[in-house]
């Protein structure tokens, strides 16, 4: 299995709540462009990055962000996804 890109987003709903989630996408898309197209004014994309999907885990960094993954949230974030 390959590898591919991720970004953690804080979302804000109509109603005010917040939720965070994680978005997988192709590599070949940069990370800051994924964002300018999913991003709302309210949003934060908070951490960016890799998937391995062979153990499914998050790892790296997004140089078109300058974001880190945060590994702890990341991977937690990715585990739900595929449950």
């Amino acid at each position: 299995m390959g590898n591919v890109k991720y970004i953690v987003v804080d979302l804000m709903n109509d109603m005010g709540f917040k939720h965070l989630t994680i978005l997988i996408f192709p590599n070949f898309i940069t990370h800051q462009e994924f964002a300018r197209r999913i991003k709302r004014p309210n949003d934060k994309i908070l951490s960016a990055g890799f998937v391995n999907l062979g153990n499914r885990s998050c790892y790296g960094a997004s140089t078109s962000l300058k974001l880190k993954c945060d590994y702890e949230v990341d991977n937690m974030l990715l585990k739900l996804l595929f449950e």
